[in-house]
């Protein structure tokens, strides 16, 4: 009885007649039309299995198991129908996807046998993929320690990364971002293939005292990185959008290849900008500083993308006020951009209200660390 199914027709005698027949080995549901049933996939969740009619008004069988297979593909679906004519069979293997084709009248064993087969189906599917989630989510897990270990540094400034993309991502409404969520918490991992004493030169020395060959080594890293994720069941859009996290918008960079703009994957795009304004920031710039030096090179970044980040991380407006010192924060303004402290640690986003508890923890942020200035706040109209 854990399994749930679905039985859609126009019929109220043919519900009757699968609640008498299923009703005792199976949790049953029941709907009159395709939209009816939609309404309760939507309300109750996704079912083992679901059995629909085809002749029905408006929209007919294979209509609604297309748009199931769309709406939740882990769902068998079985089709039945009057007609024994192969037209009919073959739009509802194709458009439909469906597991079984039944025609009418239907034996009662064999209505049965169908169903447990169906719900043998899911089992296995829903099976499979609660493995592959599993076994993907600890290969990530195991990546994720090997970065903290290789460079602990890194691997904080990546998390950072994800929280503004996290933030960007919300702003645009991006809705399922588990890959590119993945791509940002693993964009550094082809640095397990990097010297230790080259990553920290690469740290703490400009870039022109490195030579050709080191230069080159780091060039790799994305190409490193994607070629190891690649490999990973899943996770091949993922190594594409960190193979293309430094490429410049107008083509240039690397990889070297002809792929510009638009066709470099979009995760990768975000990632160029993000990227690029946490190590403006780690250089101690505010951010509405570092975007504005975004802005001036529209051939390295999506000029499309730093706009929206514009938007998010500073909040720019005509109630805008010249920025303040830490020490003339007051109970009750609105942050007009976030404030961090001089590390790069998040202490408060832009639009919260400044209250005595969070002006108290800004405090004590200036007193361990500092925190970077001026901090930029809106006042009435």
């Amino acid at each position: 009885m854990s399994k749930r199914i679905l039985c859609v027709d126009h019929d109220p005698k043919v519900l009757k007649m699968y609640e008498s027949i299923l009703g005792s080995l199976f949790s049953i549901d029941t709907a009159l039309q395709g939209e009816e049933a939609l309404v309760l996939m939507d309300q109750r969740g996704s079912y083992a299995l679901v059995i629909a009619g085809m002749d029905m008004p408006g929209m007919n069988g294979v209509q609604l198991l297309s748009l199931i297979s769309e709406k939740a593909p882990q769902t068998v679906r079985i089709m039945v129908t009057s007609h024994s004519g192969g037209r009919t069979a073959i739009q509802a293997v194709n458009k439909g996807h469906v597991f079984q084709f039944l025609t009418k009248p239907c034996a009662p064993e064999l209505l049965i046998s169908a169903v447990q087969a169906g719900i043998r189906q899911y089992e296995l599917v829903t099976a499979e993929k609660e493995l592959i989630e599993s076994t993907l989510n600890g290969s990530i897990k195991v990546l994720t320690d090997i970065m903290v270990l290789l460079d602990p540094e890194a691997f904080g400034k990546g998390q950072k990364l994800r929280d503004y993309m996290h933030k960007l991502s919300a702003h645009l409404q991006l809705g399922d971002i588990w890959e590119l969520d993945i791509a940002t918490m693993l964009a550094t991992i082809g640095q397990v293939a990097v010297p230790r004493a080259l990553l920290k030169k690469s740290l703490t020395e400009p870039i022109e005292n490195l030579t050709g060959q080191e230069r080159d080594i780091l060039d790799r890293v994305p190409q490193v990185g994607s070629e190891l994720l690649k490999q990973i069941p899943r996770l091949v859009n993922v190594a594409q959008i960190i193979r293309y996290q430094n490429k410049n918008y107008d083509g240039s960079g690397i990889p070297v290849d002809s792929t510009s703009r638009s066709e470099i994957p979009f995760g990768s795009r975000i990632l160029r900008v993000l990227g690029e304004l946490v190590a403006l920031e780690a250089k101690e710039m505010p951010t509405f500083r570092a975007i504005e030096t975004l802005q001036r090179w529209p051939n390295l970044y999506d000029p499309v993308i730093v706009e929206a980040v514009a938007a998010c991380f500073v909040k720019a407006s005509p109630t805008l006020k010249g920025g303040i010192a830490a020490a003339e924060l007051r109970v009750g303004q609105v942050l007009a951009s976030d404030i961090v402290s001089t590390d790069g640690v998040l202490i408060m986003s832009a639009e919260n209200k400044i209250t005595s508890f969070a002006l108290e923890k800004i405090k004590n942020f200036v007193e361990l660390g500092g925190i970077r200035e001026p901090i930029f706040v809106k006042h009435a109209k």
